[in-house]
């Protein structure tokens, strides 16, 4: 009998969600430099793990949540990330609580990870934007149990190295000041699609479960 087609799509799409990371890290880290914004084949890889990533909300029935990508700043795709965000909840990449991959800005690895989006801190409290994400994600700590995570190698605190160039320090201080939990991935060690799937599905729990009680 021959494999149904929507099977085979989603199975090429889980796996593009391990090789297109890989491809990544492998590729454009190995270049030094990293790809431009606009023109360049990162975003076949990072569409790739956008529609993986749909396809097992999907799979877990968590539809609702909606899948970008978001950029840092510049010419260059800096420090790149694909966040999952609940919209009727209020959330947007901006803001709020995002679940996803985020990249170092060297290509070195990604990391896993829960975080509060930057954007609108920053255009309210402009320097002052550090110590409020700080304070955003302590809140979210204080809010869910974390033992699932923590067994499954996750690190409950901010403690990231986005390993930006000195440009770009101040963004990622930003970036790293409101991240909840994190879990690394490195060029070269990156984990099997069902490790990936099974950590992916572990921060949707956890949030998901938040959400209901408070």
């Amino acid at each position: 009998m021959m494999p149904r087609r929507d099977a085979m799509k989603e199975e090429n799409m889980e796996e593009s969600m391990h090789n297109a990371m890989g491809k990544i890290l492998k590729i454009y880290g190995n270049s030094g430099r990293g790809p431009r914004r606009k023109g360049n084949a990162i975003d076949i890889e990072v569409k790739k793990i956008i529609e993986a990533f749909r396809v097992l909300l999907q799979k877990s029935r968590r539809s609702g949540l909606e899948v970008k990508a978001v950029f840092g700043s510049g010419n260059w795709k800096r420090m790149p990330g694909i966040v999952a965000f609940d919209r009727e909840n209020g959330d947007s990449p901006r803001k709020g609580c995002l679940r996803g991959f985020g990249f170092r800005e060297d290509l070195t690895g990604v990391y896993l990870l829960i975080s509060h989006g930057i954007n609108d801190v920053v255009a309210k409290k402009g320097n002052a934007a550090e110590k409020e994400l700080k304070k955003h994600a302590d809140r979210m700590r204080k809010r869910f149990r974390w033992d699932s995570l923590s067994k499954r190698g996750f690190h409950i605190n901010g403690e990231v190295d986005l390993k930006p160039s000195p440009r770009r320090n101040t963004e990622a201080k930003r970036i790293a000041a409101g991240v909840v939990v994190h879990k690394l991935y490195e060029r070269g060690c990156m984990p099997t699609n069902d490790e990936i799937d099974s950590d992916l599905v572990a921060i949707l729990d956890i949030t998901k479960r938040g959400t209901k009680q408070n």
